[in-house]
């Protein structure tokens, strides 16, 4: 199959890395039932999401959180997860590290869920909320965001990061640059 166009291509990249590991990480949670796995039931699965929901930053996310329902219902409507129906319930943070506590808080401690999705995607917003998931052993899928340190897997062992840090989006820019004008100068600005 030849893609004409490079986005659809890492939207059907995305797609299939999020349910590789979405599948995965249920997986192993359903293989544990021997234990009481907080967020998972016989019949559902609940993941949490902070995201701005209102606020100026709410129109450069909502669309990526619409997509992400939609392939949840798609995924139910397969027969979910081991006959497990997958509910992400989400949290408003506004794009404010200390409403992405609260929401964050709220997620884990009265809705339970069992991991959180691209959750305060944010730099600011997951280093706020980051000792939080790593505290409570919640899985920490996909945050959408650039800081370098959510690299370090014995600082952070439950996230598992989606798209480049912002050395590797500056590198790569740098890279570019000097390829393709190398008679120019340019700033970055992360």
């Amino acid at each position: 199959m030849r893609f004409k166009n490079s986005n659809l291509k890492l939207r059907l990249a995305f797609s299939l890395i999020l349910s590789i590991f979405v599948t995965a990480s249920l997986n192993y949670a359903v293989a544990q039932e021997s234990q009481e796995t907080i967020g998972i039931t016989a019949t559902d699965i609940k993941i949490g999401s902070t995201y701005p929901q209102s606020g100026g930053a709410m129109y450069f996310y909502s669309s990526f959180y619409a997509g992400a329902n939609s392939y949840f219902d798609h995924l139910n409507q397969s027969g979910g997860v081991y006959g497990r129906k997958v509910y992400l319930i989400s949290g408003d943070d506004q794009g404010i590290p200390s409403r992405a506590l609260t929401a964050t808080n709220d997620l884990v401690l009265k809705s339970r869920v069992f991991a959180l999705f691209n959750s305060s995607p944010s730099t600011p917003s997951h280093i706020a909320v980051a000792n939080i998931l790593k505290n409570r052993n919640i899985p920490d899928f996909y945050p959408n965001a650039s800081f370098s340190g959510f690299r370090n897997t014995d600082k952070y062992p439950f996230l598992i990061a989606m798209g480049p840090s912002s050395q590797q989006e500056a590198r790569i820019a740098a890279t570019f640059s000097k390829d393709y004008f190398p008679d120019k100068s340019f700033t970055l600005y992360e």
